[in-house]
């Protein structure tokens, strides 16, 4: 879903986060922060590709979406400072825009109580079809997956073959508790963490 936090992808009129800027989108919970002087990051560098200072980036500040990931051009265009987010795959390509260590801040829960607070339902450990399975422009997600039963709150089976189902623009509405554990993902380009989250109302199929 990281494209939408693009102001390349803004202008082009394919973000539906255009004309959000200072809206409230989340729960007050999340916070997305983009920061490549990350000591925990895969990705640390001093400048982006265009010789900008790197700097700590609030995307989204307690449910509020604070900036976009801009490049020079980008930001010039929409009259503000760049987020330090230049990139160039190679030096025969033009600037682009990436991140390099997304993070969403960890809470306060552990994730012991955030199983007993959920009682009955499943903690997902894995999903595939991250490419072909999130619509980044409707936000609709649908990936195989697979994880754990939880009743009364507890692990009692694995699961696999299964599909979760929904809407990323209404999983951000829908987060109760966000853990104070991280977990990190690289993906080859950049990186990104995650605590564990509590989600209501999502939609899983399988055996």
């Amino acid at each position: 879903i990281v494209p939408v936090f693009s102001a390349m992808n803004v202008m082009k009129k394919i973000s539906r986060f255009k004309y959000k800027l200072g809206v409230k989108l989340a729960v007050d919970k999340l916070s997305i922060v983009d920061n490549s002087l990350d000591e925990n990051g895969y990705i640390r560098r001093h400048y982006d590709d265009e010789g900008s200072l790197s700097k700590e980036t609030f995307i989204i500040k307690e449910g509020l979406l604070t900036s976009f990931m801009h490049n020079n051009k980008t930001a010039r265009q929409m009259e503000t400072s760049t987020s330090s987010n230049g990139y160039k795959a190679s030096h025969k390509n033009t600037v682009g825009i990436t991140p390099t260590n997304m993070k969403i801040l960890s809470g306060d829960t552990d994730l012991h109580d955030m199983i007993l607070k959920l009682n009955d339902g499943v903690i997902i450990t894995d999903v595939q079809g991250l490419h072909a399975g999130v619509n980044p422009v409707s936000g609709d997600i649908s990936l195989s997956c697979s994880g754990y039963i939880i009743e009364e709150g507890k692990l009692t089976r694995p699961f696999s073959n299964s599909v979760i189902s929904g809407n990323f623009y209404e999983i951000i509405n829908n987060i109760l508790e966000i853990s104070d554990d991280t977990y990190y993902y690289f993906n080859g380009d950049y990186a990104f963490a995650s605590p564990s989250i509590l989600i209501d109302n999502m939609s899983i199929a399988g055996e």
